[in-house]
């Protein structure tokens, strides 16, 4: 099973695009989030001729889920002042106005509930018994008892 979910990053206005532009490369700059996520930027007009507007992700896992959201979290709080961001995945949209908990918690429960579930282990043969240990050492030979001529060299 492939557990991707692809999301979108855009504003509310194409002429807010250099928001979306500065936002990518924030992503982009952090180091756990490029590590576990594809990030590209497109234009939403097609083509190549409208402005980058609009960031696509491709998350794999619930840990990028959550590097996202801080990654988002940061950026904002260094913009106050920035558009609203809308975070679109599978169809459902969710627009952050702020960096507030609540803002957040509402990006990723909608993130993390359109990640697949982690797929169950393949039931399979049970495991190997652990091999023996071999057939017991010989036993360590005893010295000679001491003879009488020892006895007399002594």
């Amino acid at each position: 099973m492939n557990r991707r979910v692809r999301l979108s990053l855009t504003t509310p206005s194409v002429s807010d695009a250099h928001a979306v532009q500065t936002l990518h490369g924030w992503l982009l700059r952090d180091p756990g989030l490029a590590a576990d996520a594809d990030i590209s930027q497109r234009s939403s007009a097609g083509g190549h001729m409208g402005a980058l507007d609009v960031i696509d992700l491709v998350l794999t896992h619930a840990v990028a889920v959550g590097g996202l959201v801080l990654a988002f979290a940061s950026w904002r709080r260094a913009r106050p002042d920035a558009p609203p961001i809308v975070f679109t995945v599978e169809g459902i949209s969710v627009t952050a106005s702020d960096s507030s908990p609540e803002t957040l918690e509402r990006i990723r429960a909608t993130l993390l509930a359109a990640l697949p579930p982690a797929p169950s282990p393949a039931p399979g043969p049970a495991p190997a018994p652990a091999p023996s240990p071999g057939p017991p050492a010989p036993p360590v030979p005893s010295p000679p008892p001491p003879t009488q001529d020892d006895d007399a060299a002594a």
